[in-house]
């Protein structure tokens, strides 16, 4: 039986998960996207790669375990796997590093995918299976496709999907190119649902993968 999480979407690929006992932020962020995260309070945060987009850790509050890399840990019970990726399809050439994650505790397995810019080989899909929420970039911009997008969240077989990392109104005239949500769902061509937050009541629920517009 899962535990009890409620999954926020704070903006751009910020999201706060909160469980019984712990609370993880991941890619919190800097004003300079356009708007301001909101502060919040946290146990651990997972950081991608070294952009203030993606990196702002003074935006969180408290005295949090910081993971800013690949390897394994263990932070009282949240257990988070990093995996080394590329910002670009280039081995980094580009854009440098990203790291993948999986964060484990409460029942639930959550990856976060940060600014990936490439496909994944069958030996770190494989590593990252048996994943109930994915978060993956849909902005088409700077990371993979919509179409390459798609093409992973088959492979990674999530319970729910997750888009971030994708244009707003509020963003910054330096996000033009972003696509929006809309232009991916638009290439989805599946059944949507679009929530406040994400009780992972609705994980257990899920039989098949869904696509789950979180609300900022």
């Amino acid at each position: 039986m899962i535990s009890i999480m409620i999954i926020n979407y704070l903006g751009h690929s910020c999201f706060k998960l909160r469980g019984k006992s712990k609370t993880v932020v991941c890619d919190p962020f800097a004003k300079s996207i356009g708007f301001l995260m909101p502060k919040t309070k946290a146990d651990v945060v997972t950081i991608s790669h070294n952009h203030e987009a993606h990196s702002a850790l003074d935006r969180v509050e408290g005295e949090p375990f910081v993971v800013q890399g690949p390897g394994e840990y263990e932070i009282g019970g949240v257990f988070v796997y990093g995996w080394l990726s590329w910002h670009d399809n280039k081995k980094g050439e580009e854009r440098g590093k990203n790291t993948i994650y999986n964060i484990n505790f409460d029942g639930l397995k959550i990856c976060h995918l940060g600014d990936l810019g490439h496909m994944l080989g069958d030996k770190i899909l494989e590593e990252i299976s048996g994943v109930d929420v994915l978060m993956f970039p849909a902005g088409n911009e700077s990371t993979i496709s919509p179409k390459e997008a798609i093409e992973l969240i088959e492979k990674i077989d999530p319970k729910i999907a997750i888009p971030m990392h994708f244009r707003t109104p509020a963003h910054s005239t330096a996000y033009d190119k972003y696509s929006t949500v809309d232009d991916f769902i638009a290439q989805w061509n599946r059944k949507v649902i679009t929530e406040d937050k994400l009780n992972t009541d609705q994980v257990d629920e899920q039989e098949e993968c869904q696509l789950v517009v979180l609300k900022i």
